[in-house]
């Protein structure tokens, strides 16, 4: 903070200085959170008025036996009353710890929960649309946004409400772009412009997907899904489950050897 505050005072009048908190109540100072952001003070000395606040909080999330427990989406301020009240649940059963927020704080809370499917698939589409060569083919490419929305589902519905989010889309591009400039050296000539992005792309969605699940009826069920999307464009194909296996363990072959 001493550091922000030496940057706001060397900015002009008119220009901001932000400053941004992420998960600020997994931390037990949360008190100094409150004063900075409530008071806009430190330790009792007035903050520069050219610096502004934004911060994001975690809910409290229970697991049971059967997935997760959760009270609400976000943290709204009818809630308060029950964070001061002392669970009897073991804490080891919390997904993530987090510390009960001052009432003051929670007047400057909104809660914004959780992005519904369509506005999710149109964020998905413009992240995808920055994958390198992937829009050269429009079908590869709506297929590939359908095949990574499905995904995200299959993880909410079958792993954990919060299991994914759009971190795991930014990865999704991140492998896609590692195997799109390595297979271009290894694999030139092999196969078609297009098989090669169609293949990228499944092996970066089985990287950032496939391999997270544990247990062989998760995966199986994962693939299962992944399937029917693929059906329409992979027809001279007998078993595509079998297909994307081979993919991978032959691709970890080639990068071990």
């Amino acid at each position: 903070m001493i550091e922000f505050e030496k940057k706001a005072n060397k900015c002009s009048e008119s220009k901001r200085l932000w400053v941004f908190f992420d998960e600020f109540n997994t931390t037990p100072c949360i008190s100094l959170f409150k004063e900075i952001l409530c008071e806009r003070t430190l330790h009792g000395k007035q903050l520069p008025d050219n610096m502004r606040f934004l911060a994001a909080c975690n809910p409290q999330r229970w697991r049971t036996n059967n997935g997760t427990f959760q009270d609400d989406i976000g943290i709204k301020k009818e809630l308060y009353d029950f964070q001061r009240l002392k669970d009897h649940r073991d804490e080891s059963g919390l997904i993530y710890h987090v510390f009960p927020i001052p009432e003051a704080m929670l007047e400057y809370t909104w809660d914004y929960g959780f992005l519904d499917g369509e506005t999710e698939t149109t964020y998905i589409r413009a992240m995808l649309n920055k994958c390198d060569r992937l829009t050269s083919s429009p079908a590869l490419y709506e297929c590939t946004v359908k095949l990574v929305a499905e995904s995200q589902e299959f993880f909410r519905t079958e792993v954990d409400n919060s299991s994914v989010s759009l971190r795991d889309v930014t990865r999704f591009c991140q492998f896609y772009g590692w195997f799109s400039n390595n297979r271009i050296k290894n694999h030139a000539g092999r196969i078609s412009n297009y098989e090669e992005i169609q293949e990228t792309t499944l092996l970066a969605l089985l990287l950032t997907y496939y391999l997270r699940l544990s247990g062989s009826n998760l995966r199986t069920s994962y693939l299962n899904r992944i399937e029917k999307i693929l059906e329409g464009d992979m027809q001279n194909v007998i078993s595509i489950s079998k297909f994307l296996i081979d993919l991978l363990e032959t691709e970890q072959k080639k990068l071990i050897g």
